[in-house]
């Protein structure tokens, strides 16, 4: 906890605005998504959506437990995010209440999720299939069986999402799969990226890959872009 208050105390002493932004792209991105305070109707209905949601008892209860939560606010922008890019083809890496938010904000995605917690991912599915109209499809069981033949299957990745740090090793350990399928468009968000010292490093190391022209570092969400056409620059958006 001390960590992640003297890193927020970091980010709003460096954190930038969008008047400090010299890149036009980057420009607009941050007034048309990040600071953009209008919320859309569809993104009311999947909160009032899980609000409705009863708490989930007994067995189902440790499987639920499992299932990461993004916060409101961050939920938002991810719904901004994908309404704004419309990516068609999206892969996550573990479940999120924030893929809902990212396929409502784009009604023509589909999301791959994939998890190795056992039962965590049917949870969700069970619990919020009201909420994602058939638009994910979530694959369980061991990384290695898993992700390489549904990675293979994808061909092209819009978007990629890893819902939470501690899923960034499993990240890793697919990083060739993935770039496999990138392309000059795509799109990769971590959330989580200063939850503890080793969040911040493995988001740097991130930052720092050949291919990466321009990072984003919005304290709780951090975005990559791999676009050709951008000079290569590291922002601390304030948001």
């Amino acid at each position: 906890m001390f960590y992640r208050l003297r890193k927020y105390f970091s980010y709003q002493c460096r954190a930038i605005g969008r008047y400090s932004v010299h890149s036009p792209f980057v420009y607009d991105f941050v007034t048309k998504v990040v600071n953009e305070k209008k919320i859309p109707d569809e993104c009311l209905k999947i909160e009032a959506g899980l609000k409705a949601i009863k708490p989930a008892s007994g067995k189902n209860a440790i499987s639920a437990a499992r299932v990461r939560f993004v916060a409101r606010r961050d939920g938002r922008l991810l719904f901004r995010i994908a309404a704004y890019f419309k990516p068609f083809s999206m892969l996550a890496f573990g479940p999120n209440t924030g893929t809902i938010y990212l396929t409502g904000g784009w009604q023509e995605a589909h999301l791959i999720g994939v998890d190795e917690l056992s039962g965590s991912l049917r949870s969700f599915i069970d619990r919020y299939c009201f909420l994602i109209q058939n638009k994910i499809t979530l694959m369980e069981g061991s990384s290695e069986s898993v992700l390489p033949a549904l990675i293979r299957a994808h061909k092209r990745i819009d978007l990629a999402f890893v819902a939470s740090a501690d899923l960034l090793q499993l990240f890793f350990a697919h990083r060739e799969e993935v770039f496999s399928c990138i392309h000059n468009e795509t799109i990769l968000l971590v959330y989580g990226i200063h939850c503890s010292p080793k969040a911040t490093r493995d988001w740097e190391e991130i930052a720092g890959w050949p291919g990466v022209t321009v990072s984003m570092d919005l304290f709780n969400l951090g975005i990559i872009f791999f676009r050709n056409e951008l000079s290569r620059q590291h922002f601390i958006i304030r948001y």
